[in-house]
């Protein structure tokens, strides 16, 4: 499917008598959500049948777990939805309707000072009639590696920094659906601050699907990425399928049912017990 490991799914091998497992992560089920959309050939059919097996045992797991594999199905289908190609819209910021058109955008990737891989989002667009080109500079930051993008106001600006950071923030709710965080800085600068949902909004159009898809990747994967064989074997012969969500959607794969015949529920507890970020345990119904 074009799945990648440590990227979409994890792997865990059999050890000292305990089970492996294979575990999907929300990421790739949202990435195979998408190429059930905007894939083509045996890909897109392999990752359909692939999302259509899980909403049927989400279902059947219970109506929580369902509702969020379907969140995560959806956040996936929406990437590349829609264009900025024409894109024209009506928010409002500050208690003011702004009208915002797209004319032009582009994304590329620089190095930061220390090395870090920086992905910078262009977007010419016309704000209340003042057309300028706004630039937002994606990167991880912090031990946690937190995903934050910045701009910065310009005072040269008509209106000042005060109306360029009304404009900055009325473009970017329209195309992602939420405002940025506003931080005004000692030296008098003011600091237009976007996180990951506002990452995730930028995704949905097509022209910035890709370089996004790249950036959230952060360096290509060094292992082998889940084949159509393994989407065989899970879809075959699976039967037992657990479902754990916090940072992520997780199925064990009954590629681990082939190895150890006997894998019980009580295995599978122990499996994912491992994992102090995976508390919720919904089992599938007998």
């Amino acid at each position: 499917m074009g799945l990648v490991e440590d990227v979409h799914f994890s792997v865990k091998m059999p050890e000292e008598g305990h089970n492996g497992y294979v575990r999907i992560l929300r990421e790739g089920l949202a990435y195979a959500a998408w190429l059930s959309e905007y894939g083509s050939g045996e890909q897109q059919r392999l990752a359909a049948e692939f999302v259509e097996y899980i909403l049927r045992r989400a279902w059947e797991a219970g109506k929580e777990v369902y509702e969020k594999a379907r969140e995560i199905i959806e956040e996936g289908r929406a990437r590349g939805s829609l264009r900025l190609e024409g894109f024209e819209g009506r928010v409002e910021v500050g208690g003011k309707e702004h009208l915002v058109k797209v004319i032009g955008w582009g994304a590329e990737f620089e190095k930061s000072q220390s090395g870090k891989k920086l992905l910078k989002i262009r977007i010419t667009a016309e704000v209340d009639g003042v057309r300028r080109e706004y630039t937002i500079t994606y990167g991880r930051y912090g031990r946690t590696n937190t995903v934050e993008g910045f701009a910065y106001a310009r005072a040269d600006a008509p209106g000042g920094r005060e109306a360029d950071t009304e404009r900055y923030s009325a473009l970017i709710k329209a195309l992602t659906g939420k405002e940025p965080r506003i931080r005004h800085m000692k030296d008098g600068r003011i600091k237009i601050v976007c996180y990951e949902g506002h990452l995730e909004g930028f995704r949905r159009f097509t022209e910035l699907a890709d370089a996004i898809e790249v950036a959230r990747g952060d360096e290509p994967p060094k292992t082998n990425p889940l084949t159509p064989r393994h989407l065989d074997i899970f879809t075959s012969h699976l039967k037992y399928i657990s479902f754990i969500f916090s940072t992520y959607f997780s199925p064990i794969s009954a590629q681990d049912l082939l190895i150890c015949p006997n894998y019980s529920a009580e295995d599978s507890r122990r499996a994912v017990s491992e994992d102090e970020d995976s508390p919720v345990y919904v089992p599938r119904p007998r």
